[in-house]
């Protein structure tokens, strides 16, 4: 996907929610409730993973900035996504912020999105 795919795709897929967008690092945040759910940084989307996740996947890396390693935060390569999983990335991110979001955390294994 393209830096503007995703884009278009997070602001679809996070539109029942509060959503506001702002300036980070040097792309756009997606931010529900005030709090960063995602990034859009070029062609790549930038999330929080719990500590206990491990960067299992070849298009998968650890944030760096200004050179070092960002705790708690990967890059996904937008080359290797699509709607799908896009969706599930994007609700990982907001599971990062569940129940703190506004509406009903469903819990379980459905989405929140």
């Amino acid at each position: 996907m393209t830096e503007d795919e995703l884009r278009d795709g997070v602001r679809r897929l996070l539109s029942r929610y509060d959503l506001s967008e702002g300036r980070v690092l040097a792309g756009t945040g997606f931010f529900v409730d005030g709090r960063l759910v995602v990034a859009v940084i070029g062609a790549e989307l930038c999330l929080r993973l719990d500590e206990s996740q491990k960067v299992a996947s070849s298009n998968i890396s650890l944030l760096h900035f200004a050179g070092r390693p960002v705790p708690g935060w990967a890059i996904v390569d937008g080359d290797q996504l699509d709607d799908d999983s896009l969706a599930d990335w994007v609700n990982q991110g907001l599971e990062q912020l569940a129940p703190e979001v506004s509406g009903t955390y469903p819990g379980g294994d459905e989405a929140l999105i």
